[in-house]
């Protein structure tokens, strides 16, 4: 072998050699931290806690990826999905959902495709899809919520099946009542007033399941009325309008502002599928859509008091103090009660 060959052979086992015991002496490097990394994850972990139980999601969603970069466990992939389907971001949540394992991280995967998916479902159809049709309570009623939120009511009613408080009822109610308003009654007459907690070691996974299903205790006496309406309403169509309004009263804006759009594409003419687009439109904060549903309304009916009154809460969201006055006297002077919250 000529002397260069050697050399060149002699250099490159000693490159070789070299790059073993660097990756030897990282594996040592890492084994050896391993304890002080286990122990600076928990610390943001609990940091994170704190946070969540001050309020703070923001910052405890941050703490919680620090933890996660740390220690990458599938328990902080679940409380990182849980944070950011709490922020509303919802892209982020399918996201640590996908990391995370069990049926808490199907369920998310499920709501937080149904949340974000807007007018594209195929993320919560999919979702859904996976999870099956779970035995689990909180799973059943969390997903049920996740199909109200995607106007899946066919969904929403077999998981509602055999619900005993208003918090798994209403999925049912919504999809029922359309089509048989008589057994809205039925399910009415038939709830507990004593709505459950979700119970989870995890603050951030409890508090996303209690947001799924958590409904104030005298919701069924604000929806109530909404209810006897559609009861006596025979039209199809009027009775997916107001279906839209209760999906508004309980919070379900996404839901409420996907039946509002179709309603005023489909039927132009019809006021109340305006009022319901102007509605969700002020609830989430898209000001310049809900001024343009709101004319449109008061343009077909002049002489409606509600129309009138979602003009005041558009100006006053807007900072415009003396026309939401003025506009809010004109509601209550065409018999709009303030006090009500929908027509």
């Amino acid at each position: 072998m000529r002397p260069g060959i050697r050399r060149v052979s002699r250099f490159a086992t000693a490159l070789a050699t070299a790059a073993i015991l660097l990756v030897a002496a990282g594996g040592i490097v890492w084994f050896a931290t391993a304890s002080w990394r286990a122990d600076q994850a928990q610390r943001y972990d609990t940091e994170s806690r704190s946070l969540l139980a001050r309020h703070d999601v923001a910052a405890s969603y941050q703490q919680a990826r620090l933890a996660y970069a740390i220690s990458p466990e599938p328990d902080r992939a679940l409380s990182l999905g849980s944070l950011a389907y709490l922020r509303g971001d919802y892209r982020r949540a399918l996201e640590h959902f996908a990391a995370a394992d069990g049926k808490f991280a199907a369920l998310g995967r499920a709501a937080a495709g149904a949340a974000g998916a807007q007018d594209n479902l195929g993320a919560y159809e999919s979702a859904r899809d996976q999870l099956g049709d779970p035995a689990d309570t909180v799973v059943r009623l969390g997903l049920s919520h996740a199909a109200v939120d995607a106007t899946d009511f066919a969904t929403a009613a077999r998981l509602s099946t055999g619900a005993q408080s208003i918090v798994g009822a209403y999925p049912a109610i919504l999809a029922e009542s359309v089509d048989d308003p008589d057994r809205t009654a039925v399910i009415l007459r038939s709830l507990s007033p004593t709505v459950p907690q979700v119970i989870h070691p995890d603050p951030a996974v409890a508090a996303f399941l209690n947001r799924l299903v958590a409904v104030p205790d005298d919701a069924v006496l604000e929806i109530a009325p909404v209810l006897r309406n559609m009861a006596r309403t025979k039209e199809a169509f009027s009775r997916r309008v107001m279906r839209g309004s209760l999906l508004l009263e309980l919070d379900e804006r996404s839901a409420a502002g996907r039946i509002g759009r179709t309603a005023s594409e489909r039927q132009p003419e019809y006021r109340d599928g305006w009022n319901l687009r102007a509605a969700s439109d002020l609830a989430s904060g898209d000001y310049d859509d809900a001024r343009r549903a709101i004319g449109i309304s008061i343009d077909l009916d002049p002489g409606f008091g509600y129309s009138w009154y979602l003009k005041s809460e558009l100006e006053k969201a807007e900072g415009n103090a003396k026309e939401a006055a003025e506009h809010r006297r004109r509601a209550e002077l065409l018999g709009f009660r303030i006090s009500q919250k929908s027509p």
